[in-house]
């Protein structure tokens, strides 16, 4: 084969990938996490080293609830790309699913080693900070988070929950924003739910 075709094929391969993973996607939205599953397999045997496939393939585990193979899918992805944030955030959601905050705050903590941070990193270490009872780090980090992206709604939610029994003017602040952030929004029904109970009691 000459070089040519050689990159015909390959521009194949790929757009034959990216249809398998709309596919993927798009069956995972409406929940066949199955079919979904089968066509993360085909793009696994057209590229055993396609990161994002093993992501997704955590995600799809996940819903299932089937964690271990959701743990082992994101581990692969940040073996194959040992600097791939989006694995290490999904691991790091992944402890704290399964009330195992401590591995959380390792996972996240490692990164930051090498990477200099984002509001959805300190987020979850601020919440896994909260979940081992650490009230002073949890708030350090959902501070560090809103202040990386003002507008970033779950941050101002978690920090009006930890301020919850500490200030409760600040939590009612942080819990106000997080609703006027969502609102309007198909989303975090339960949270906007839980912000607004508490603001009255506040």
């Amino acid at each position: 084969m000459d070089r040519s075709q050689s990159q015909i094929e390959e521009i194949k391969r790929k757009a034959k990938i990216d249809r398998l993973l709309d596919q993927a996607q798009a069956a995972f939205n409406r929940g066949a996490l199955d079919r979904a599953l089968a066509h993360y397999s085909q793009i696994l045997e057209r590229d055993p080293q396609h990161v994002m496939t093993y992501l997704n393939k955590g995600n799809v585990y996940q819903a299932r609830g089937q964690y271990s193979k959701a743990e082992s899918a994101y581990q692969k992805a940040v073996n194959l790309h040992p600097y791939y944030v989006f694995g290490y955030i999904a691991l790091a959601k992944l402890y704290i699913h399964t009330d195992r905050p401590e591995k959380a705050v390792r996972t996240l903590e490692n990164i930051l080693d090498w990477y200099s941070g984002g509001a959805e990193v300190q987020l979850y270490l601020g919440v896994a900070y909260a979940l081992q009872k650490e009230p002073d780090r949890a708030i350090r980090e959902l501070e560090k988070s809103i202040a990386l992206n003002p507008e970033y709604a779950p941050a101002h939610y978690y920090l009006g929950l930890q301020y919850q029994s500490r200030n409760a003017r600040l939590s009612k602040k942080h819990l106000r924003r997080f609703l006027d952030l969502v609102q309007n929004k198909d989303t975090h029904e339960k949270m906007v739910a839980r912000a607004e109970r508490l603001i009255k009691k506040l």
